[in-house]
């Protein structure tokens, strides 16, 4: 059963599709030529129109890119503007003439928390150690990594990190070791990560 097109798209398409059929079999389909010929200017304007309608939508994209980028740097003057301010005014309340408010107390650098997730893979005499980031506390300046044989109380430190992964080469093989990171910065050490245990 025939169904009449919802979208737009499909219904220019019927058209043409209809207006085509029309103007081949005017033996089958006697259709008043005035009628037709409204037809097809009406399928004409359409693309006319939709052609107008890309092109403004291609304008607007552009004119939405520049407008981002205008607001951007305007943001970024905003910040250098009110760095400027802080810094030659002394009396909070004067920022209020460029609609800027009372100077935010610093808050104390915390610690950060404890470093999750801790996996080793090892591969010949060396491991690569992956962790992520403390869920609380301040934010890590660099992780300590360290490691003891199982039998061993006294962990030693075996390297560091800025980034969440480290790997270490020409490790003890034969042996079980077992290996944590804790995160660090100018406030403290966190709290140490869950161990993982490697032999290699």
């Amino acid at each position: 059963m025939a169904q009449f097109p919802k979208s737009e798209s499909e219904i220019i398409a019927f058209a043409q599709v209809m207006l085509r059929g029309l103007r081949a079999h005017p033996d089958i389909f006697p259709v008043d030529p005035a009628d037709l010929q409204k037809f097809a200017d009406k399928l004409d304007n359409h693309d006319r129109i939709d052609q107008k309608w890309h092109a403004a939508q291609a304008q607007v994209s552009q004119l939405s890119n520049e407008r981002k980028s205008n607001a951007d740097d305007i943001t970024s003057l905003l910040h250098n503007f009110i760095r400027f301010a802080e810094n030659v005014v002394t009396d909070d309340a004067q920022l209020s003439i460029i609609g800027w408010g009372k100077r935010a107390t610093p808050k104390p650098m915390e610690a950060p928390g404890q470093c999750r997730m801790l996996e080793a893979k090892a591969e010949g005499n060396s491991v690569t150690l992956i962790w992520k980031n403390p869920a609380e506390g301040g934010k890590p300046l660099s992780f300590e990594i360290q490691r003891r044989e199982l039998t061993d109380e006294a962990w030693q430190t075996v390297g560091s990190s800025v980034e969440t992964q480290k790997t270490l080469v020409g490790q003890p093989t034969g042996k079980k070791l077992e290996y944590r990171v804790f995160a660090k910065n100018k406030a403290g050490d966190g709290a140490f990560s869950n161990i993982v245990l490697v032999v290699l």
